[in-house]
């Protein structure tokens, strides 16, 4: 085999080794009292918790510059200390009601206004934004690129109504290997 290319397999082995790392501490309860599930990576510095199906939700710029999930409505000791609110992880599979979508997504997405989608996680990669939503049509898009004030609501935490996709990367191997 060519030095070159085992090396390239070495790195690859490598950053997945690097990923599963990373998911494996992110599946650690943290130490700001999570219920045992982080946020995506750039909001491990916040406290978090799980959603809940009916919650309200609105898309939030976090101290760290970085867009996620907040409460819609605010208890007395995050309005004071706004450093507090907690970011809102969202599992994988779950269903949303995105409300407030801006009328560029909605022409570059092909979407309405207001659109159900599935929250989704695009990548295992290591220290990279990766929750986002997917669209009926099949469009995704990284929560990072939604705007800051945009409501959600969340319809259900998953488990049963439907089988959330691969990732895309894995829907290639399986055409390439399957047919």
């Amino acid at each position: 085999m060519r030095p070159d290319v085992k090396e390239g397999r070495e790195r690859k082995r490598i950053r997945a080794g690097l990923a599963f790392a990373a998911r494996s501490v992110i599946l650690e309860a943290n130490s700001f009292g999570g219920e045992g599930l982080m946020c995506d990576y750039s909001l491990a510095h916040f406290p978090n918790r799980l959603a809940m199906a009916g919650e309200q939700l609105v898309v939030h710029r976090f101290a760290t510059r970085t867009l996620g999930l907040a409460p819609a409505r605010c208890g007395w000791k995050q309005f004071l200390l706004p450093t507090r609110l907690p970011a809102v992880c969202v599992p994988p599979g779950a269903r949303l009601r995105l409300y407030d979508i801006p009328e560029d997504l909605q022409r570059r997405l092909g979407v309405g206004a207001v659109e159900e989608v599935t929250f989704i996680e695009q990548s295992l990669e290591a220290f990279t934004y990766r929750d986002a939503v997917r669209f009926a049509n099949g469009r995704e898009i990284l929560l990072q690129q939604l705007t800051c004030g945009q409501r959600a609501e969340v319809l259900s935490l998953g488990g049963g109504e439907e089988e959330p996709r691969p990732p895309r990367h894995i829907q290639a191997i399986h055409r390439v290997f399957v047919g």
